[in-house]
């Protein structure tokens, strides 16, 4: 158990450390992303709302970060979220990555009855 306790452990740091780091290729970037929307590590919520904010990041990067924020519908994150994608929604941000933002507020606080 504790094997694979540090395995997952592990597994975490390097996704946060490949969707963090500016220098690796955008492509590995939006892999991991993409990835987000299944294995869903709500502690890396902070990380990818970061992401999705910055204007430092590609338009297609933000709006792969936004579209696996989406999939956290029942994240204990939700308000985080909820609060980084009405941010979003009141910056100079593309209008590509506003929609998704509004997409993806939406589809979280539709799904916020069923707890």
């Amino acid at each position: 158990m504790e094997k694979e306790i540090d395995y997952n452990q592990a597994k975490l740091e390097k996704l946060k450390k490949i969707i963090t780091d500016r220098s690796a290729a955008e492509k590995e970037r939006l892999s991991e992303l993409t990835s987000l929307r299944l294995y869903r590590h709500h502690s890396l919520v902070p990380e990818m709302i970061n992401l999705a904010i910055s204007n430092e990041e590609s338009e297609l990067l933000r709006i792969t970060v936004l579209e696996a924020l989406g999939w956290y519908t029942l994240s204990y994150q939700r308000n985080a979220i909820i609060e980084g994608c009405e941010a979003i929604l009141k910056s100079d941000a593309p209008d590509a990555v506003k929609k998704e933002a509004l997409k993806t507020k939406n589809r979280i606080k539709g799904n916020s009855h069923k707890l």
